[in-house]
């Protein structure tokens, strides 16, 4: 909203702990989400919300990703685990973000999500 206001754009917030707010500019008004605004059609918001989806399209599109490891698959997440040592992991849906998990040699797979190590928390 900061750079909105510095380029002369009207902020009005509509919804503050829906994240909701409205960019006004000229004759025309447009209702934001946080980064999505009324325009985004359904199936872009459907293709980000699938982390999946999403890396199969970037990828598609010659960006370069990087290592998947699928965490349903134990025997993947062990080699993985000897080769990388530690990594986060998140789950498929991008509105479920709170739910990371951090796996590391000690780990063994588990379908509840543990906390963050202590110096790992802060938000990026």
């Amino acid at each position: 909203m900061d750079e909105a206001r510095r380029r002369g754009i009207q902020t009005d917030i509509i919804d503050a702990e829906g994240g909701l707010f409205r960019l006004t500019h000229g004759g025309r008004s447009i209702r934001c989400r946080e980064s999505l605004s009324e325009l985004t059609s359904a199936v872009a918001l459907s293709i980000c919300d699938d982390k999946r989806m999403t890396r199969r399209i970037v990828e598609q599109a010659g960006v370069v990703v990087p290592e998947r490891i699928d965490a349903e698959d134990p025997e993947a997440t062990r080699a993985a685990l000897k080769r990388l040592g530690a990594w986060w992991s998140s789950p498929r849906a991008a509105n479920r973000a709170r739910a990371w998990r951090w796996a590391s040699r000690t780990w063994t797979p588990s379908k509840r999500p543990s906390p963050p190590p202590a110096r790992s928390a802060r938000k990026c």
